[in-house]
């Protein structure tokens, strides 16, 4: 499964933090890195240090990442979830993105089919606003601060059934796909 999956982790942002939300934010990207090393390439700030302080956003990292190899799924939590948000011939996975009615204008079939998203309750609007157009769409109204590794199992399972469908889809359509890859932005 691992070679056609790339996971953007959240990256920090808080200004001057606590010591409390770095030791916070330090463990949860290790405890996703570590549970779900074995689902995808896992990009967070600190293992690409030198990429994000070269480019100084997330934005040109996960373009970045992208250009260079071919994935056919992206998940992101987040800030990563809201830049993959626009990107067109990925399946996505998408925590906690932020979303308003714009950046859903445009979706095609294949993005409103292929498209997850999951909230907890801090996000409540933004799932309001993006299940309105995915109906793949989960809100957790009890769970804050939700993380990938609260829903593996969810996100294993949809990553196993679709496997399949890759299959056909890039028989089927594979230069399609391609096409819309590279007009991204």
């Amino acid at each position: 499964m691992k070679e056609n999956i790339a996971i953007f982790l959240e990256s920090f942002s808080i200004a001057n933090p606590l010591s409390e939300e770095q030791t916070k934010f330090i463990l949860n990207q290790n405890i996703d890195t570590m549970e779900l090393g074995e689902i995808g390439d896992i990009y967070n700030c600190w293992d690409e240090y030198r990429s994000w302080l070269k480019s100084k956003n997330a934005e040109s990292v996960i373009a970045m990442v992208l250009k260079s190899k071919s994935y056919d799924w992206v998940i992101g939590l987040y800030d990563s979830a809201t830049i993959l948000l626009p990107y067109k011939g990925y399946k996505k996975i998408l925590i906690n993105p932020t979303v308003n009615e714009a950046d859903l204008k445009n979706a095609t079939d294949f993005e409103k089919q292929n498209t997850y998203g999951f909230f907890d309750s801090e996000f409540e609007k933004d799932y309001e606003v993006f299940q309105s157009v995915y109906s793949h769409s989960v809100w957790f109204p009890f769970m804050e601060g939700l993380r990938l590794v609260d829903i593996k199992e969810i996100v294993t399972e949809i990553l196993a059934l679709s496997q399949s469908d890759l299959d056909y889809l890039e028989k089927s359509t594979g230069s399609q796909l391609e096409d819309e890859r590279s007009n991204d932005f």
